[in-house]
């Protein structure tokens, strides 16, 4: 009798707990179509107004770009939905992977938005005047640490660091007001990653990468700065000869070749495209997704450099990426799984200008030249890797401090993590008129654009870097044709686009990035493929 009462309520509990779940997935769908009746068409005129100003650089259209923005920042600071979500959240009522995920993001994008609404706007209009600025100072692709650009952040340098410093304590402001501790600290969370895995992973790399970097050092120029300003990929030193071979090569028609072979299809991409040289684009390399049915488009300068094809590549990495995420999935999960996974779908395609094959079997090179500049070639691609690697470290850890220590001495932090990752002692390197100027040298972390630009982002690009060479063994290894991970023979393989296609592309963002790095590549994202293919240099 007890049993047959015991079951009876338990049948009875179950019943109730999946009416309840029942319930909370039929509401969960009806704030979800709600969510999206607003923040679909605002975020669509946002694309398009990037676009545009991507395009001419209107100051007009970038008011419009604020007031949008503004617009959806208000409707996101609503406490009650937020309220709603949270609850939801922490219920685990929801069951379905697909609302779970949305219900995630969902959390993600409420979530800072719960700030104080004057402060959000504020800080707003500030980024938005600050990369103007900067943007309208520079009308080319120039690397960190061009002569003209690092003089005109010098010659403003006190003014740039009192913006940047009121910048820096605004969104710790933010950060505080939405429970974290600083907003380096926030934009961990707003991009689902742990602090401690990344330091961890971070600090291996930095002792496995060292006595690589250090022995090609002395074959280096000018160990100082890597990215371009304006691009979330490299800047390849300047090789006249190579120049010379690409400033006769369709880059577009190129691309779209190789692509094609692969699997992926972008010409109507790169035909809505604009490659044109005008001096009122914004310097800039970017693919732009439009919207999430398919209108991808690509911006920036071609001018028949290598490192516009390797920009272009990365571009149309992203480009397919973009295109190959089914509409069936719903509008939330239409977009990559994060941001580090876009960068580093771009970062493996955007090293096929450092693979010496790929060039000769593309007819970039002829026999005669591909074996002139196959050496020098792929060595750069090492140097450049390298250097990337130890000099994002630094720009991490000294990012990192600026946001938790914003009021220590930030010039001798500068200078220490210089001699530390670099091996570059910048107040002996740095003169003023016959001296050392030791002042002017230990502020030359102000002329760094890329703290106006991309705050808060250098994990994301060093964590590419690892994730591409990650997939690049795993290829090779499931692969052997492929030859090595150094110099990998992915011309016209198909199964490698149906790779990319099943494994990273098609589940959008309806994965965690780890665990479809685990699924696509057997194993957790780590430094050890990044090391073997970058760091075992002869001396």
């Amino acid at each position: 009798m007890r049993n047959t009462f015991f079951l009876m309520a338990l049948s009875v509990l179950l019943v109730s707990c999946g009416s309840s779940e029942k319930k909370a997935e039929s509401g969960l769908i009806t704030f979800i179509v709600r969510h999206e009746r607003t923040v679909v068409p605002l975020s669509e005129q946002i694309d398009r107004s990037f676009w545009e100003y991507a395009q001419t650089g209107s100051e007009s259209v970038r008011a419009r770009i604020d007031s949008l923005k503004a617009v959806k920042i208000e409707y996101l600071h609503n406490e009650k939905s937020f309220a709603y979500l949270k609850q939801l959240r922490e219920s685990g009522l929801i069951k379905d992977e697909y609302l779970k995920r949305q219900l995630e993001i969902l959390y993600r994008q409420y979530l800072p938005c719960q700030a104080d609404l004057n402060l959000q706007k504020r800080i707003g209009g500030l980024q938005s005047y600050l990369k103007n600025e900067v943007w309208k100072k520079t009308k080319d692709n120039r690397p960190y640490g061009h002569s003209d650009t690092a003089s005109y952040m010098f010659a403003g340098r006190k003014a740039m660091c009192d913006s940047l410093m009121l910048l820096v304590r605004l969104r710790n402001e933010w950060a505080r007001q939405t429970g974290f501790a600083d907003y380096y600290a926030l934009q961990f969370f707003l991009n689902e990653q742990e602090q401690k895995k990344i330091d961890s992973l971070f600090s291996v790399l930095e002792w496995q990468t060292g006595s690589a970097y250090f022995r090609m050092k002395k074959d280096m120029r000018d160990p100082v700065h890597y990215r371009g300003v304006f691009s979330q990929y490299g800047q390849r030193y300047d090789n006249l000869r190579r120049n010379n071979v690409y400033a006769y090569v369709n880059m577009p028609h190129l691309a779209i070749r190789f692509f094609s072979g692969i699997g992926f299809e972008l010409e109507e991409v790169l035909a809505n495209s604009d490659f044109s040289r005008s001096g009122l684009k914004l310097p800039i390399v970017r693919c732009v997704p439009m919207n999430r049915k398919g209108d991808i488009r690509l911006i920036g300068r071609l001018n028949g450099t290598e490192t516009d094809m390797l920009r272009l590549l990365a571009c149309c990495g992203e480009a397919a990426y973009w295109k190959s995420i089914p509409n069936t999935l719903p509008y939330m999960l239409r977009s990559p799984s994060s941001f580090m996974l876009q960068v580093g779908v771009g970062s493996f395609f955007s090293r096929l200008v450092g693979y010496p094959d790929w060039l000769l079997s593309m007819g970039v090179f002829s026999a005669g030249q591909a074996g002139a500049l196959r050496g020098s070639t792929h060595r750069e691609l090492v140097r450049e890797q390298l250097l990337f690697c130890r000099w994002a470290l630094l720009m991490y850890h000294f990012e990192r401090a600026l946001y938790a220590r914003p009021d220590s001495d930030l010039s001798a932090l500068w200078v220490d993590l210089n001699r530390r990752y670099l091996g570059r002692d910048c107040e002996q390197e740095i003169r003023c008129k016959g001296r050392i100027c030791s002042r002017y040298a230990r502020s030359e972390w102000i002329t760094e654009p890329y703290l106006l630009l991309d705050a808060c982002q250098m994990h994301h690009y060093l964590l590419a870097e690892l994730w591409a060479a990650q997939v690049t063994g795993y290829l090779c290894r499931t692969y052997p044709r492929l030859g090595s991970p150094c110099n990998p023979e992915l011309v016209g393989d198909k199964e490698v686009g149906a790779y990319f296609r099943k494994h990273v592309f098609e589940p959008g963002a309806g994965k965690h990035w780890e665990e479809l790095t685990r699924e696509a590549t057997g194993k957790a994202l780590s430094v050890e493929d990044f090391v073997e293919q970058f760091c075992q240099i002869k001396e």
